[in-house]
């Protein structure tokens, strides 16, 4: 959820804003099926769901990482 609180500043559309919030309190897991859809279409300028070095799903907790280092921690490791 540190992706999310790192970008939640930068979210101008109130209702996501309450999601995102919704989602670091609770857990993304926690989320309905319509709020995540709702939540990664608004942050979708600011989530990294793959790693472009290898493709691999990266897990919301390593998103922040993986979007300032360009590459999962896998990768990350490797190189």
């Amino acid at each position: 959820m540190c992706a999310i609180l790192g970008i939640l500043e930068n979210i101008d559309d109130i209702k996501v804003q309450g999601i995102a919030k919704l989602a670091i309190d609770k857990g993304f897991d926690m989320l309905s099926d319509k709020q995540q859809f709702i939540l990664k279409e608004g942050i979708s300028d600011y989530i990294l769901e793959e790693c472009p070095n290898c493709g691999i799903h990266i897990d919301y907790e390593d998103m922040e990482n993986a979007i300032f280092n360009n590459r999962c921690q896998d990768c990350e490791n490797d190189w």
